[in-house]
């Protein structure tokens, strides 16, 4: 099977089509590696407000348990 990629992108300004990529997801049928920049997700947190921010981290979790539970399944 083929590796497939997707860049994470976060919209900062909707109207001015103002965005950030700030991480990756990466498959291959058998596994999947899904990484999010620390750095930039450290640069976002000083432009958002703290409770968009907790949401976001808490997403980027919840994303990753169920990206990991879902190939763990399909063995």
């Amino acid at each position: 099977m083929k590796t497939f990629f997707s860049i994470m992108y976060l919209t900062l300004n909707a109207s001015l089509k103002e965005k950030i990529s700030i991480g990756i997801i990466m498959a291959n049928g058998e596994d999947v590696k899904f990484k999010i920049s620390d750095t930039k997700l450290g640069i976002v947190k000083q432009l958002i407000p703290i409770q968009n921010y907790s949401f976001l981290k808490s997403y980027f979790k919840n994303l990753n348990n169920d990206l990991n539970s879902e190939f763990d399944n399909n063995d």
